[in-house]
């Protein structure tokens, strides 16, 4: 009996240290997953009734590039891998 009672014990340790390492490797990657990194930053400047100036730049703050824009006609998308 006692030495039933100490393979359960053993087992129990060990499958214990088997979840601890797969708890840690799941909050490893959730970790990694969540980092963000700027990908592009745009800015508007009014030039007249319903008319705009967007100021984009992308990637690591590279050149701006200056896009006239009319009225509500635009939107913003983007598509990106975690």
């Amino acid at each position: 009996m006692r030495k039933f009672l100490g393979w359960s014990f053993a087992l129990i340790v060990v499958l214990g240290a088997f979840a601890a390492a797969l708890l840690s490797a799941s909050v490893y990657t959730y970790h990694a997953l969540t980092g963000e990194t700027l990908i592009a930053e745009l800015r508007f400047d009014q030039t007249g009734e319903r008319a705009y100036l967007a100021h984009l730049r992308t990637g690591d703050r590279c050149e701006e590039r200056a896009l006239p824009v009319f009225g509500d006609q635009w939107h913003v998308d983007a598509e990106f891998l975690k």
